[in-house]
């Protein structure tokens, strides 16, 4: 029996919506394979040419063809993360994304309220370690103090204030008493992280040795620690964060011997030898830290394993403020060149009397030069450079840059300093603070 056209059509229009109901429900339930994202919720996940979802869950899940796809997942206040995948028919792919904050400078709020009578200003300007905020909790009336000291010397976070006058004293300022300490005049003393204590050289009467003796200020007394081979007047004491150890650098020895002391066991070392010492800053753990030493126009700074007893150069700061330790021993400083980008720079350094001699060179050109000559000379300005705030890991010696500050915004950075949480990096410029949040 002939088929009508009529019937052809029907049959023609059964067959095209079967197939296309096939082809539908292949494509769209059956050539599919599963896509699982991995990670803190909320975020975004998005595929080109499929779309894009809201993740809710720590676990993502989105049905999608079989393909290769470059899938960006997104999450306000983080770096978007791109990834390469791909996906089979009828299997589950899974991936994990860990987020990666962008860091975000903001202006602390902490003001300073503090009061010193006169005379206290040079030991204001001239103490780095000192944080001036605690004087915003003190108890007493800062003006009360000795007027016009001789010395004074901050503990670490404000708690105490040493100060040579007519005697020597110790202030606790947050209880707001005071004692008189008998230790010599003229001591220079150094303060414990933990404010418990200070040391100081001086010589020992009984053995004519240079000596270093730690002072108990909850029990008001002092007592020996060890003693040195010579007598040096120029030195430098930095301890380390769990108030049992410190290093002590004779300046006047070269070149430099750098000591290692033990409070506990009173006893000392000759860790290394080294020219032209400058500065030094102990890493949180107390088994790392960085130092810094100029030897004619070359600059350096090295990285000190203490249990390993070795010490590596590493290209950071040379300004030790600028530079400080997280709490897993990497290194964060701040540089005018990118880590990506190296940049080369030229270290400079003249002697005294070289200088003195440029600078009469300079005066007798500026009196020589006539009017014309002064009008055509134009001045030039040095121009802004950029703040890169640089990660230096330590296990794998690789930098990376962490944050910038543009060079249109013109910012001078004094100092930094990680936070005890590694959640951001402290800096000043004068007296202003700021801080880069590194996480929420």
């Amino acid at each position: 029996m002939a088929i009508t056209r009529r019937q052809a059509g029907i049959i023609f229009f059964i067959f095209t919506v079967v197939v296309s109901v096939f082809l539908f429900v292949w494509m769209v339930f059956i050539n599919r394979g599963t896509l699982i994202m991995h990670g803190e919720p909320l975020y975004f996940l998005e595929v080109p040419g499929v779309g894009e979802k809201l993740c809710e869950d720590e676990n993502c899940k989105m049905s999608i063809a079989p393909g290769e796809y470059a899938v960006t997942v997104s999450k306000r206040g983080y770096y978007d993360e791109t990834l390469d995948i791909e996906i089979k028919r009828w299997q589950e792919a899974e991936f994990s994304v860990a987020f990666q904050y962008i860091p975000n400078i903001v202006e602390s709020n902490a003001k300073v309220p503090y009061v010193f009578p006169e005379g206290y200003e040079e030991f204001l300007t001239e103490t780095d370690s000192i944080n001036l905020s605690a004087f915003s909790e003190t108890q007493k009336d800062l003006t009360d103090l000795p007027a016009s000291p001789k010395a004074v010397s901050f503990s670490p976070n404000g708690s105490y204030l040493y100060i040579e006058a007519r005697n020597q004293t110790v202030f606790d300022l947050k209880n707001d008493t005071e004692q008189e300490v008998d230790i010599p005049e003229d001591v220079e003393p150094f303060w414990s992280p933990d404010e418990k204590k200070f040391v100081y050289l001086d010589i020992n009467k009984e053995n004519q040795k240079q000596t270093l003796y730690q002072f108990d200020v909850k029990k008001n007394k002092d007592e020996i620690v060890t003693a040195f081979l010579r007598d040096f007047e120029e030195y430098k004491v930095y301890f380390a964060n769990d108030s049992n150890k410190l290093i002590v650098v004779d300046l006047e020895s070269s070149p430099n011997e750098v000591f290692l002391v033990d409070l506990n066991e009173k006893s000392k070392q000759v860790l290394f030898v080294v020219p032209g010492f400058q500065e030094l800053k102990w890493s949180k753990s107390g088994n790392y830290f960085v130092y810094s030493n100029v030897v004619g126009s070359t600059f350096s700074t090295n990285l000190y394993d203490l249990p390993g007893d070795e010490s590596s150069p590493v290209f950071v700061n040379f300004d030790l403020d600028k530079v400080d330790f997280t709490s897993n021993d990497d290194l964060i400083f701040i540089s005018n060149a990118s880590a990506e980008e190296p940049i080369e720079v030229e270290e400079v350094s003249i002697g005294f009397e070289e200088a003195l001699d440029l600078f009469d060179e300079v005066l007798s050109e500026e009196e020589a030069a006539t009017p014309e000559e002064e009008e055509a000379e134009e001045v030039e300005v040095a121009p802004a450079e950029p703040v890169y705030f640089i990660n230096f890991d330590r296990e794998n010696t690789e930098y990376t840059d962490i944050s910038s500050i543009s060079a249109d915004q013109r910012i001078v950075v004094d100092r930094i300093e990680m936070k005890g949480d590694d959640s951001g990096v402290l800096f000043w410029t004068g007296v202003n603070m700021y801080e880069i949040r590194l996480s929420e």
